[in-house]
């Protein structure tokens, strides 16, 4: 009986969670997207570079995060419209 409540409420938030992020989705067109990747640019272009001598370097080495495994992260953690903590860094390398 315990068993059965437990199911029904994890179908029940999965079908909640399911809509939500289907109504969120069909309230963006393709304006809002760009509106978004232009805010996005203009910030990055705002950026002050650093001229100043670095004394330590910390160094952050993310073996097999390729953009395929970086954007399947990005949608489980955050949906599509979030970001991962390491994409707001001021400067970023991929080497393939």
């Amino acid at each position: 009986m315990v068993q059965g409540r437990i199911v029904l409420a994890c179908a029940s938030l999965l079908i909640c969670r399911i809509v939500t992020a289907t109504v969120s989705r069909t309230n963006e067109g393709p304006d809002s997207w760009n509106t978004l990747a232009r805010q996005e640019l203009e910030a990055s272009l705002k950026v002050q570079l650093n001229t100043g001598v670095a004394r330590n370097v910390i160094l952050f080495v993310g073996d097999g995060m390729g953009p395929n495994t970086v954007t399947a992260t990005r949608i489980y953690k955050a949906q599509e419209g979030g970001k991962l903590a390491f994409e707001d860094f001021p400067h970023v390398g991929l080497l393939k």
